[in-house]
This record gives structure tokens, C-alpha cells and sequence, in this order.
């Protein structure tokens, strides 16, 4: 029994900064930095690592991700966000809760 959690802990440590890279590559892929990497007018959409602070303040980060999510879908007027599955935005999403770390 200590094996096999030790074993999976192992296995989540190994697979966590994959994942992280896999959604900081959805981001990439889906645009999310092209309105939301740098600002240069104080209109333009959020900075990511102001809405990666925002969503980590959340203890639980599915929490946040389905939160940001709703959020995301109330703001339909924006194209890219029509055009992401809810399941690349809940993996950008939870990236962005757990500090948005770009590789």
C-alpha cells in the first residue's frame, strides 16, 4: 500500500510540469497571448498573469478553473473564447490558478 502511493505521488510529481507545458502550449495555440500577453492601451484584455493572480487566490484550483470558465462563458462576445472546448480552457485555466509558469 505505502508503495503504490508512493508510487503515484512519484508519478504525479513527473507528470505535473508536462501538463504544465501541454497548457501553456494550448494557450499559445488557442491565441490567449495575443490579447492577453502584453497590454499596451488600458481598454485591451487583461494581462494572463493578472488573471493567473486573480484565479490563484482560490485555495482549490478546479474550484477556480470552473469559475474562470463560467467567467469565460459570460463573455461570449469575445471569438476566441467561442471557438475553445471547455476542456482546453478548464487545462489553461487550472495552468493559470497554479501560477501560469511559461517554459
Amino acid at each position: 500500500m505505502k508503495i503504490e502511493a508512493l508510487a503515484l505521488g512519484l508519478a504525479l510529481l513527473i507528470a505535473a510540469p508536462a501538463q504544465a507545458a501541454d497548457a501553456a502550449a494550448l494557450a499559445a495555440d488557442h491565441g490567449c497571448l495575443n490579447c492577453h500577453g502584453v497590454r499596451s492601451h488600458p481598454h485591451e484584455a487583461p494581462l494572463l498573469k493578472d488573471l493567473a493572480a486573480r484565479l490563484g487566490r482560490r485555495s482549490d484550483v478546479d474550484a477556480a478553473a470552473r469559475h474562470g470558465l463560467e467567467e469565460l462563458r459570460e463573455k461570449d462576445s469575445v471569438h476566441a473564447h467561442r471557438m475553445t472546448s471547455d476542456e482546453s480552457a478548464l487545462a489553461i485555466l487550472r495552468w493559470m490558478a497554479q501560477g501560469a509558469k511559461m517554459r
